[in-house]
């Protein structure tokens, strides 16, 4: 696995996106200071792969999202071999912690994975590494192997069995023993089966075999006899059928006899229609009557015209009258009108007198006049000068007295014009009224042009109430007779419905025994017909008792027959213990018999090929239980995981001594002494050999370093799992304790590892180391969150 391009957005220090870009970069340092958030990046690349962060609890991910942020999102581009790969994990916030479930992993645009778990599973599968052996092989522990490199015997073993993954071996000696249990409980479960077959034996198989045989003769002997049962059971149940069709018959022609009342019905019937016939006579008649009275009435004229005559002769004398009453009162209208005409007339020559006499009084008395329209400061129209002051004149006496009359004559003027108005409106009203009367009067006596005196309409009109109250008279008598008529009719229907209620039950009493074939029925007579088919009843049901007798004798004989061939049957399948149910056929049952038997001698047969099968199975439960039982004792911690745990240390310890050689300028090789401790050779000093806690501090680092980068390249080789995908190693702190010349000769040492094909990058604040690297990414805090900067060389 080889990281191209990690982007982190609110992941830890990095509150606001962050793009680590890793293309090109094979040998780099990830630098600065403590707490910025070098780690952090590893972190990211292990979070967007597994889910989970190596310092903390797999089930823990809250933590790694940046303080004041809803979300975490992390995206990974990687290259496995030459195909690329892109992972996006996002971590959210949630009312008891955080969730991972958004994740996918894709290739090429193509969903891989579509959630966490999945994801994950995926990722395992590529890389051939599951968390924690990424965490051991590609985050190198640099702690854990100085822990390792001094550790006793024991606590070695134990690391190497949670780096290698050796508790497999456990678990394959926990199967083995369990298998071994699984194969006894087997083995018990056969031997019981075994036992629940021991009655399958060769002797019950020749007894099923002899139970066929005898049942098989049996069923023979029923199918020889059987055509003989059959053909007596057949004649039995003829004759039984042939005795009970005729005494059906007989109950059936019991039932037929002639009813009460039959003459008196008919006599009945006649009598009710001669009625009708009766009536139909009188209702002619009667409408023969109705039809003169309706001719007479139509002879007497028409009532409506006749009325009308009348009412316009009334209306004549009526208008006639009202015209000689209204022609007095218009000729007093127009009096009134002219008395009125000539006060008004008299009015007007009195006001143009006093008009006149006014006139000559203001000619006369000017001045005054003048002055009564004048105020202080008017021009005088007189002098054209302004009038300072009004003259206190007092009025004339003749200009008072023109004034009174002229006032009193106009009152009178306007009095007789306002008596005039309603007088002549009374006028024209009474004129319209007597024009409006002569109008209706011309009306009327035009329509009486041709119409006969007053006298003789009230003739005529008495002539039509006598013709309309015989009319009636006729009509009363034709609804009596037709009302005789319909109760005849109904007389009649009801005395015809209860006939042929009597035809019915007669027809139904023959159909019910029409099957016998009786006489054909005079459907004339009823009492006639009623009266042959009670003798014809008679006579069946004698000769049909004769049948029955017949009939019954023929099926008691069969009877008699069949009982003897069949009890002779019953007594076989006695002998052959076949029980015959009642009411069930020998042949049945004997089949039945059969049957079971012929199972019964194949179960016997199948149960001696079971037990064979279960002694093999027996036996070969048996053999893998005793192969599990020495697969668990070989697999146990003190046999094969120990001889894996000594070659993979003595593995450990070449590779190591050929790193360590390398990195001490060839001064420094290890290897193992008998009690399985490293010790330190020292080339310088005759290859002197000492224990690996003489080494002083940075001789210490170079020696853990070398078990480190040998286990991170032979773990796919050691351990137990697929093999695994290494193409990146990070280097995670430890430079602090080396001197400049041993830092020297380490990052020498880690060029040239990276010059080998693998990633390496290197997590360090020690400034010398990483301006050594080719490329290095600055990392540095800042109030916003943790910037990244990559630095070429």
């Amino acid at each position: 696995m080889r990281p191209l391009r990690l982007e982190l957005h609110g992941f830890t220090a990095f509150r606001e996106e962050v793009t680590v870009d890793f293309d090109g970069a094979d040998l780099f340092a990830l630098a600065g200071p403590t707490g910025a958030g070098k780690s952090s990046i590893i972190d990211g690349i292990c979070f967007a792969l597994y889910g989970s962060v190596p310092r903390l609890d797999r089930r823990t991910v809250a933590p790694i999202i940046a303080t004041g942020k809803v979300e975490a999102r992390i995206r990974l581009d990687f290259a496995v071999g030459p195909r690329t790969y892109t992972a996006v994990r996002v971590v959210r916030r949630t009312g008891t912690g955080a969730t991972t479930k958004e994740a996918r992993l894709e290739h090429d645009g193509a969903a891989l994975a579509g959630d966490a778990d999945g994801m994950t599973a995926a990722v395992e599968r590529l890389l051939g590494l599951g968390f924690e052996q990424f965490t051991k092989s590609v985050v190198l522990p640099q702690g854990e192997f100085a822990r390792f490199l001094h550790d006793k015997p024991s606590g070695r073993q134990e690391l190497l069995v949670k780096l290698l993954e050796l508790g497999v071996y456990e678990r394959m000696r926990a199967d083995a023993n369990a298998r071994k249990a699984a194969a006894n409980a087997a083995a018990e479960l056969t031997h019981g089966q075994l036992e629940a077959l021991a009655g399958a034996t060769p002797q019950a198989l020749a007894d099923a075999a002899a139970a066929v045989e005898r049942l098989t003769r049996l069923r023979d002997e029923i199918d020889h006899a059987q055509p003989r049962i059959d053909e007596l059971t057949a004649a039995r149940d003829a004759a039984a059928r042939r005795c009970a069709d005729a005494q059906a018959d007989v109950a059936l022609l019991a039932t037929v006899a002639v009813p009460d009342g039959v003459e008196a019905l008919a006599q009945a019937v006649t009598a009710a229609e001669q009625q009708v016939a009766d009536a139909t006579a009188a209702v002619a008649a009667a409408e023969q009557a109705t039809a003169a009275a309706e001719a007479a009435r139509a002879d007497a004229g028409d009532p409506g015209v006749l009325t009308e005559l009348r009412r316009l002769h009334a209306e004549h004398a009526t208008l006639s009258e009202r015209i000689a009453k209204g022609e007095p009162i218009v000729a007093q209208r127009r009096a009134a009108e002219a008395e009125a005409t000539q006060r008004l007339a008299d009015a007007a020559e009195r006001l143009q007198a006093a008009g006149d006499a006014l006139a000559s009084a203001r000619r006369d008395h000017a001045a005054h006049a003048l002055a009564a329209t004048l105020a202080a400061g008017d021009d005088c129209p007189v002098c054209l000068q302004p009038v300072e002051r009004l003259p206190d004149r007092p009025a004339p006496a003749a200009l008072a007295a023109a004034e009174a009359a002229h006032t009193q004559a106009t009152r009178e003027h306007t009095g007789a014009q306002q008596a005039l108005a309603p007088v002549r409106d009374e006028r024209l009203k009474a004129e319209q009224h007597l024009e409006h009367l002569r109008e209706q009067l011309e009306q009327v006596t035009a329509a009486l042009a041709s119409a006969p005196p007053p006298q003789e309409v009230d003739r005529q009109l008495a002539g039509v109430a006598a013709a309309d109250k015989a009319l009636d008279d006729t009509r009363a008598r034709e609804r009596d007779v037709r009302r005789r008529l319909q109760q005849a009719h109904d007389a009649a229907a009801a005395a015809r419905t209860r006939r042929d209620t009597a035809w019915t039950a007669f027809t139904a009493a023959r159909d019910a025994v029409a099957a016998l074939r009786p006489p054909p029925a005079d459907r004339d007579d009823l009492v006639a017909a009623w009266t042959a088919l009670a003798a014809w009843a008679d006579q069946q049901t004698l000769e049909r008792t004769d049948v029955a007798k017949a009939a019954e004798a023929e099926a008691a004989r069969a009877a008699g027959d069949v009982a003897e061939l069949t009890a002779g049957i019953t007594a076989r399948c006695e002998e052959c213990a076949v029980v015959v149910a009642r009411g069930a056929r020998p042949r049945d049952s004997v089949a039945d018999a059969l049957a079971r038997a012929e199972a019964h001698h194949r179960r016997v047969g199948a149960d001696i090929e079971r037990a064979e099968a279960l002694r093999d199975d027996l036996q070969r439960h048996r053999e893998a239980a005793g192969i599990a039982k020495e697969l668990g004792r070989h697999l146990s911690a003190k046999g094969f995981e120990q001889w894996l745990l000594d070659e993979a240390l003595g593995s450990l310890a070449a590779g190591a001594s050929d790193v360590l050689r390398e990195l001490s300028g060839g001064q420094y090789s290890l290897t193992l002494d008998g009690q399985r401790n490293f010790v330190v050779v020292d080339h310088r000093s005759a290859d002197e050999q000492r224990p690996a806690r003489t080494l002083s501090g940075g001789e210490t680092f170079l020696a853990s370093l070398s078990l480190a980068l040998t286990l991170g390249d032979h773990l796919g080789q050691l351990a137990v799992g697929s093999q695994p995908r290494l193409e990146s190693i990070f280097l995670d702190e430890g430079f602090g304790t080396l001197d400049p010349e041993t830092l020297d000769v380490v990052a020498a040492a880690i060029e040239e590892l990276g010059a080998s094909g693998r990633m390496v990058g290197l997590v360090t604040h020690v400034r010398e180391l990483a301006e050594r690297m080719p490329v290095r990414f600055e990392v540095r805090k800042a109030p916003g969150g943790s910037t990244v900067e990559r630095v070429e060389r």
